[in-house]
Order: structure tokens, then C-alpha cells, then sequence
């Protein structure tokens, strides 16, 4: 008897590891989830002024979240609009993905003989625009009347 219950205490064993490696799994899968959540961590609201759109951004705008400024700013191009202003002054945190989608937009807007300018960006934020030369692509104002100014002149 003592044979036979070595294999199945072995098994009991087995099998407790690899409901371990399965709890590690689905824990991997919760954090790869709440990953895909962080897109929510960027709120943009559309306000007219002097009829010129301004995307008025609160959050960061990283790798989660440029997907929904690039969007936002199409559906605007898609409906017309040629001149755009996107306010920073709710952004604490721009990466390469969030800098490299103002290049798109500007690009694309460019593409229908459209211009882009940025508002409120804070110290820190227009250093980094500054540094990778991007202050000199694109209009930097401290408001968004003065970029709106800019743009409608």
C-alpha cells in the first residue's frame, strides 16, 4: 500500500505547484489588464474658441494613452477642422509616444493646409519640448487665447 500512495501524494504535490504557477499566471494577466486601464489616465475635452477646437488635456499622455489624443485629433481633421490647439496645462508627464503624437497631428493637420499650436505647457513641459526641438516645430503659447490668436492670424 505504501507504494501506491507515493505516486498520488506526489501528484496532490504537482498539482498545489502548479496551482501556484496558475495564480502567478492570472496575477500577471490583472496587471497586464490594469495596464491596458491606464488609457483612462487621460481625459480630453473639446472647447471652442473664436470657433478654433481647443483639446484641453488633463493626465499624462504616454505609451497608454497617445492612442486617444492621435484619435481625437483625426476625428477633428476628418471633420474639417484645420487649425487645432492642444492645451498641456492639465499634463504633468509627456513620453516619446505623447511627443511623437503631437508631430502626427501637426502632420497631419499640415496635410490639409491646416496649422497646430500648444497651450499652457508648464515649466517642465516645455523644457522637454524645448530640449527635442519640437518649441521650434510647434507654436508654444502660455494660453489658449494667444494660441488661438496665432492661429486665426
Amino acid at each position: 500500500m505504501n507504494t501506491y500512495c507515493r505516486p498520488i501524494k506526489e501528484n496532490i504535490k504537482n498539482n498545489l505547484n502548479h496551482t501556484k504557477s496558475t495564480q502567478q499566471l492570472i496575477t500577471l494577466q490583472d496587471n497586464h489588464k490594469k495596464g491596458a486601464d491606464m488609457e483612462t489616465d487621460l481625459v480630453i475635452n473639446i472647447l471652442r474658441i473664436e470657433a478654433v477646437p481647443v483639446l484641453i488635456l488633463s493626465g499624462d499622455v504616454d505609451a497608454y494613452t497617445a492612442r486617444k489624443l492621435q484619435q481625437a485629433i483625426a476625428d477633428l481633421v476628418a471633420n474639417g477642422e484645420s487649425k487645432i490647439v492642444i492645451s498641456l496645462a492639465g499634463v504633468h508627464y509627456i513620453d516619446s509616444s505623447g511627443l511623437g503624437t503631437l508631430i502626427g497631428g501637426l502632420r497631419r493637420i499640415k496635410e490639409h493646409n491646416g496649422n497646430l499650436a500648444i497651450s499652457g505647457p508648464n515649466p517642465h513641459l516645455r523644457n522637454v519640448l524645448n530640449i527635442t526641438g519640437l518649441g521650434r516645430v510647434l507654436p508654444l503659447h502660455t494660453d489658449d487665447m494667444s494660441a488661438v490668436t496665432y492661429l486665426k492670424s
